[in-house]
């Protein structure tokens, strides 16, 4: 949306109208919407990192960042919006590795692991379901650009439990 707006601003006839009434009205993108409404009201830092940076990030950021602005936007022969993308992709690196490293810290805490690791999987099980919901109600729209989606979404699966192991979170303890 940022870079969007930026876009609109530097290229003529350049809008972001359509993008927008999609992202407020239409079905499939509610409970994106409804994830990133719930996200401004959360207070806790920590909870923060894990909802952007341990569930959101990973599986519908990188479901549109990397799968449709850079896969499929060149696939149809545009060269500036994956361009765009690898910029955001890379940055989404660095938080990535920073995201991954907190949180084996808390976990690994010597005085307050317990108590983190239950709060981190209450969190992940929140966050996560409500992340595969998103994803689920754009499967429709996606697969309509993308005929190898349940590629695309197993790719995002299993790098999101590549990170869910780099976090030092058991895969298999939390719904992927």
């Amino acid at each position: 949306v940022l870079y969007g707006g930026e876009l609109e601003q530097a290229i003529p006839g350049f809008s972001t109208t359509d993008g927008k009434r999609r992202f407020l009205e239409d079905p499939a993108w509610q409970p994106t919407r409804r994830y990133l409404e719930r996200l401004a009201s959360i207070t806790d830092w920590a909870e923060t990192v894990v909802a952007v940076n341990i569930c959101f990030e990973p599986l519908i950021g990188s479901l549109l960042r990397r799968e449709v602005l850079i896969r499929l936007a060149g696939s149809f022969g545009d060269a500036a919006t994956p361009t765009v993308g690898q910029v955001a992709q890379a940055e989404w690196g660095w938080v990535r590795d920073w995201s991954a490293a907190l949180v084996r810290f808390m976990l690994n805490d010597a005085a307050h692991a317990d108590a983190n690791s239950g709060q981190i999987a209450d969190w992940l099980a929140d966050w996560g379901a409500m992340a595969r919901d998103a994803i689920d109600a754009l499967e429709p729209v996606l697969t309509e650009v993308d005929p190898g989606y349940a590629d695309t979404r197993e790719r995002i699966n299993q790098d999101h439990v590549g990170l869910l192991q780099e976090c030092g979170l058991k895969p298999s303890e939390v719904a992927v």
